[in-house]
């Protein structure tokens, strides 16, 4: 088991709210028993999706507060693309309003995704937790799973609770696997797709292969990402997003809400 010292945490994550760090410390055995403490590699990657996710944690929850129209197009650019700037200037300095325009009632998606939301209640179920989790159908699954009924209004502010969405999902959809072949694209796919074997580009590669250099710094060595470290000999490839599912017990639902996360 790697050790995590709270030293080496507030290096890594100096923004890092004291609750949030408490959680994280008091549940290392969650972390442990999922595997993710077992190797170097595993919690680098663990830990550069989080620090992803949260945007170094200045962000816990999702912030939609757009100022331009060209920063809304960047971000949803099947939704924007040719919208004009008339159109979209009443989303400017409207997180409530563009929650609902791309995660709720008013963004085309299948109430199975979005639940049944009526205006103003999708910015509640924003991206939240350490790995920004969205859409209440997705929370309610993963309250399921975890004997929390019924989903509480709030679980994605509770850094507890997202701790152990993070957790179920990492483990879901065989990150640990992909994080022993040091494959930080797949482990990106995973969790902001929905599937390693994705057609869809995950969001910020970038910088969440700066996230990871910054782990490795604290925990590892220097290897850069996607080059497997010379002592990690276990490689495993999943063959398909169904044989994840299978094994995991993952519904295709909620690999469809992780596929639409960050999509139009």
């Amino acid at each position: 088991m790697l050790t995590l010292t709270r030293e080496a945490w507030q290096r890594f994550a100096p923004r890092c709210p004291a609750a949030w760090t408490n959680a994280l410390f008091d549940n290392l055995a969650l972390l442990n028993g999922a595997g993710i403490l077992q190797s170097e590699l595993r919690w680098c990657h663990f830990a550069a999706t989080v620090y992803h996710e949260t945007n170094a944690f200045k962000d816990l929850r999702e912030n939609l507060n757009y100022t331009t129209t060209h920063a809304l197009r960047k971000a949803w650019p099947s939704r924007f693309r040719s919208k004009s700037d008339a159109e979209l200037a009443p989303l400017l300095r409207n997180p409530a309003g563009l929650a609902d325009q791309v995660y709720g009632c008013y963004s085309g998606r299948p109430a199975t995704t979005i639940g049944d939301l009526v205006p103003g209640e999708a910015w509640q179920w924003r991206g939240g937790g350490w790995f920004h989790t969205t859409f209440k159908p997705a929370v309610d699954v993963y309250c399921a799973k975890l004997g929390v009924v019924p989903t509480p209004a709030n679980a994605l502010d509770d850094p507890v609770l997202t701790l152990r969405f993070a957790v179920q999902e990492w483990t879901d959809t065989g990150c640990n696997e992909l994080a022993d072949a040091n494959n930080i694209r797949g482990v990106a796919k995973a969790i902001n797709t929905g599937s390693a074997d994705s057609a869809v580009e995950p969001n910020g590669m970038d910088g969440r292969k700066a996230a990871f250099a910054r782990a490795w710094k604290l925990w590892g060595a220097y290897d850069d990402a996607d080059t497997p470290a010379p002592r990690i000999t276990m490689t495993r490839t999943l063959s398909s997003a169904s044989s994840v599912a299978t094994r995991s017990g993952m519904t295709s639902h909620m690999a469809r809400w992780m596929a639409l996360r960050r999509s139009g």
